[in-house]
């Protein structure tokens, strides 16, 4: 299987969650206002398709673990990023038991069963990207340049995904380009990359008193 075989439709919006945020105390209600939200720049869908969440949760504390036992174990790029992943998996299953209707998924047809049941699909990143890997032979690099903010686009574009929304702790100033998000630490220095084959994206200041969703970059558009 190549990149040419991917689905076609684009039917759901991805939402990747800060793995800082899990110390949000309302992080649940907080979540479920962001989810209620439409997403008004994703692409166009038919009247009778819904648009289906899938959650990618970020490694956060879990993830700084692993680059910390790297740099005394000096674990090796293929184990450290193999970890860090599994970090990400890890934050996944804790937001499954938090968030009400959620279900932890590792596939299309997994998230595509979640959604036919009324449920929120939260990715475990770890299974599912090893699978993208093994079949695509897209391979992301194995550098702590890269992080779940990457790793998220990454999903976002083999899964197809409408739009993907970055739900952050800090506020993203509107001149803010991908490059120039990146030089500041808003996001990892390898996502202008990946970003720039996805899909459109948004960006949410979860931690603010009125969190809102706000159109951040088009691919389209550069």
């Amino acid at each position: 299987r190549d990149l040419h075989s991917f689905p076609t439709r684009r039917s759901s919006d991805l939402y990747k969650l800060g793995g800082s945020l899990l110390s949000q105390p309302d992080l649940v209600p907080r979540l479920r206002a962001i989810l209620d939200q439409p997403v008004l720049f994703a692409s166009p869908q038919p009247e009778t398709e819904r648009i289906k969440p899938l959650i990618v949760v970020g490694g956060g504390p879990v993830a700084d673990t692993v680059r910390d036992w790297d740099k005394l174990h000096r674990l090796g790029d293929e184990l450290a990023h193999d970890l860090a992943l599994q970090s990400m998996s890890f934050n996944a299953r804790l937001v499954t038991r938090l968030l009400p209707g959620a279900r932890m998924v590792a596939s299309r047809a997994e998230g595509e069963a979640a959604w036919s049941d009324g449920k929120v699909a939260v990715l475990a990143s770890a299974e599912f990207v090893d699978a993208e890997e093994r079949a695509t032979r897209d391979l992301l690099p194995r550098t702590w340049e890269i992080t779940s903010d990457s790793i998220a686009a990454y999903v976002a574009r083999h899964w197809r995904a409408a739009a993907l929304v970055l739900l952050k702790s800090v506020e993203l100033a509107d001149d803010c380009s991908l490059q120039s998000a990146a030089t500041q630490g808003l996001v990892d220095s390898y996502f202008p990359k990946t970003a720039q084959r996805a899909c459109p994206i948004g960006w949410v200041n979860l931690r603010s008193v009125e969190a809102s969703l706000r159109h951040w970059h088009t691919p389209a558009a550069e």
